[in-house]
């Protein structure tokens, strides 16, 4: 979540509708320009000065999260923690799948066939037309977006214009008609599938196909859970305002992940209608009934460690994970564990870095440590104790100089495998789809078309070296190795030997046929021509496929009279 988790004792914390979508416009808004992300890892054992404030933005739509604490002192005693072993028998086989296999797995062509047919149903409900999209469509406006996270123009016109055209983007679709897919591309019917309580039933069913895949993967010993945020400056009843973050405002969305920044589940926040444990919300609160929700899918009982920030950390969070079989690490707000016997603030500020001290509940079902980096910081624990340490290195301001400093077992497996959403969102703010559509909707649907491609090239990655490849294509080359699978796979040759009947070449378009009757337009009386004043010209009835004001007062078309092409001459004489 933030570049630094550390918290102080003596440090006070604060407790639609549819939009016009046929005028090809993309000026609407200004653009999400993606920021460089500089964070660093959640806790400062690789950082020499960290002095950035907590994260922990004031919510004032939001109520305060209920503080849990221990009230007697007594239940936790001065003791070191017996950290607890993991027999970690998993085995992951590397699948021997192609570099476009992993995006498909998300994606399969029954996707796109469902996004094609319920955009033409979009468009038909509002302009009473069809528009005749198909699937393979709907494959090159998804490739066009991918690349246009590699290219990243400041318009999305430029990619067609004569100045900046990107031939790789321009060729694949015309700019109109990218523009029209893009503002109708639906994946649900709005006139059927709209629910009051789901206020993302617009894209749930896109939401759906993603994460069955996801819950397909193994878990691993080591996950984390941490939120991440799509941006939106529109209007919506979830879009949430965020001070701190790179991205301010937008949606939130917690993810459950690996180390290594692979999404294995996810749930956009929506205020009250979240679909958590309604009971696990009412008798913990709303933190907790998130947590709960992503580790449904998380095996009871096989030595699972669940990583979070302080955000969601609680006494009562990690024991009731407990009880469900899964251990839980994470750093805590001094004002949620009161009832630990921590050191006064006076004489801490005596200690010099480096210092920790360990309380363990007297049940030895949780650890309480706090460690002095450049700011105390509390970590609780169900799995990792203080011990044993190791010597970290850090860089002293009055000294000018490094020193090795003694840091707590608990801090370095935090810092080990507390990142994996971070390191996602890092992913995909790299060659994010700078979407510029005041639609949520196309806004959600293109920020999971970067995680799926994040995703994608993770598990690519993690594969290709297990079985020793060395020509591993970084992020960059998977994308646009991904959007030439999308445009290659709408190309597809007939099988077999070429035929030997001769090739039928298609018959040009024969100019337009007359529109008014042969004897009315060639009986030489009153075909008188009329200047008419209008904003557009219309094009010469006679086909020679200039414009034209001049208007025949009997037939009723616009025909050309200039000194070398009288249109309006052969009209009505030539058959």
């Amino acid at each position: 979540m933030d570049a630094n988790y550390d918290v102080s004792e003596w440090e006070q914390l604060s407790d639609d509708e549819d939009v016009e979508l046929f005028n090809f416009s993309d000026d609407d808004e200004d653009p999400i320009h993606v920021k460089k992300l500089n964070k660093e890892l959640p806790l400062p054992v690789y950082s020499d000065e960290s002095d950035s404030s907590d994260d922990i933005a004031t919510r004032s739509t939001q109520k305060f999260e209920k503080t849990i604490e221990c009230e007697d002192s007594s239940d936790w005693k001065q003791q070191p923690f017996i950290t607890k072993t993991i027999d970690d028998c998993t085995t992951f086989s590397p699948s021997l799948w192609s570099a476009e296999d992993y995006f498909d797995q998300y994606i399969a062509d029954k996707t796109f066939e469902q996004f094609a047919e319920f955009t033409n149903i979009y468009y038909k409900q509002r302009t009473e037309r069809d528009l005749n999209a198909t699937a393979n469509e709907i494959r090159r406006l998804f490739a066009i977006n991918i690349l246009m996270g590699c290219f990243n123009l400041p318009r999305t016109r430029e990619y067609w214009t004569k100045s900046m055209r990107i031939n790789n983007v321009a060729d694949i679709l015309p700019r109109n008609r990218y523009f029209l897919l893009r503002n109708c591309i639906h994946i649900a019917n709005n006139e059927l599938d709209k629910s009051e309580t789901d206020r993302l039933w617009k894209i749930r069913p896109f939401l759906n196909i993603i994460r069955e895949t996801m819950l397909l993967k193994d878990r691993s010993k080591h996950l984390s859970i941490d939120e991440q945020m799509i941006p939106f400056r529109g209007r919506h009843s979830i879009r949430q305002y965020m001070p701190q973050k790179p991205i301010r405002f937008g949606f939130k969305n917690y993810c459950l992940a690996t180390p290594e920044g692979l999404i294995l589940d996810f749930e956009i926040y929506q205020g009250s209608t979240t679909p958590v444990d309604q009971n696990i919300k009412a008798q913990f609160n709303q933190t907790t009934a998130i947590v709960h929700h992503l580790c449904r899918t998380i095996p009871r009982n096989l030595s699972h460690i669940i990583y979070v920030d302080r955000y969601f950390t609680s006494l009562a969070l990690f024991e009731h994970l407990l009880s469900n079989g899964i251990y839980a690490t994470g750093t805590a707000r001094i004002d949620r564990v009161r009832g630990i016997p921590f050191m006064n603030s006076k004489l801490l500020k005596k200690e010099k870095r480096g210092f920790f001290e360990e309380f363990v509940k007297h049940d030895d079902t949780l650890s309480a440590v706090r460690w002095i980096d450049n700011k105390p910081v509390v970590l609780i624990s169900s799995f990792h104790g203080a011990t044993p340490t190791e010597s970290v290195s850090r860089f002293f301001r009055k000294e000018k100089q490094r020193q090795n400093i003694e840091c707590p077992a608990v801090v370095s497996a935090y810092n080990q495998s507390m990142g994996g959403v971070d390191l996602n969102d890092r992913f995909i703010a790299n060659y994010r789809i700078g979407v510029r559509s005041r639609k949520w909707t196309v806004r959600c649907l293109f920020h999971f078309l970067d995680l799926v491609v994040a995703n994608a090239w993770i598990e690519y990655k993690i594969d290709a070296a297990s079985v020793g490849e060395t020509n591993i294509m970084d992020l960059y080359s998977y994308r646009k190795h991904i959007a030439e699978h999308l445009v290659s796979s709408t190309e597809k040759r007939k099988r077999g030997r070429p035929t030997k009947s001769p090739v039928v070449t298609p018959k040009k378009m024969d100019r337009r046929k007359h529109a008014v009757d042969d004897n009315k337009r060639m009986d030489t009386f009153s075909h008188w021509p009329v200047f008419v004043q209008q904003k557009s010209a219309p094009r010469c009835a006679n086909g020679c496929g200039k414009w034209s004001r001049i208007k025949c007062e009997k037939c009723g078309v616009f025909l050309c009279i200039k000194e070398d092409q009288d249109c309006f001459k052969k009209y009505h004489t030539s058959e």
